[in-house]
């Protein structure tokens, strides 16, 4: 089966879209002006008019993301953060060598980055009864490795 293009044609000020000025389809009426700056051609089934450009999505702020450093002599549990932020970054320094991640659940979507600034390893774990790929742990065995964490809103994930 063989598809024709649709003919689009203007004749008299009329938008024709799938006929012709001999067709008795309906056309839409063009405006004669050229419209404001930002609008785009809109119609409602009958008319076609400029109107200023809506939705589509984007704008708004952008996500919060949160650098810290993890350097103290103990071992380092991240606390939950605030539900505004989506990513956290994490450098490993000091004499850290076991670093806890924050619950996955309720904070589906979280990004942790995590960086290995030392010269040992750094060994990352899930909360008590979660998991990092189905696993109990992992490690960043050299320095300035990192992995990159979301959560699932149940357990953790490398991505």
């Amino acid at each position: 089966m063989k598809l024709k293009p649709k003919q689009i044609e203007i004749t008299n000020g009329k938008l024709l879209i799938g006929g012709s000025s001999t067709s008795t389809e309906t056309g839409y009426t063009i405006p004669a002006s050229v419209g404001t700056s930002g609008h785009v051609l809109t119609s409602d089934g009958t008319n076609v008019v400029f109107q200023a450009a809506s939705g589509g999505g984007g704008g708004g702020s952008r996500p919060t993301v949160d650098t810290s450093t993890i350097n103290s002599d103990a071992n380092g549990t991240i606390s939950n953060p605030n539900s505004s932020v989506l990513e956290i970054v994490y450098l490993v320094s000091g004499t850290t060598s076991t670093v806890t991640l924050p619950t996955a659940v309720n904070n589906e979507g979280l990004k942790i980055q995590i960086k290995n600034m030392l010269t040992s390893a750094v060994t990352i774990n899930p909360p008590t009864n979660q998991t990092i790929d189905n696993g109990s742990s992992v490690s960043l065995t050299s320095q300035y490795e990192s992995l990159t964490f979301i959560s699932t809103d149940s357990n953790w994930v490398i991505i």
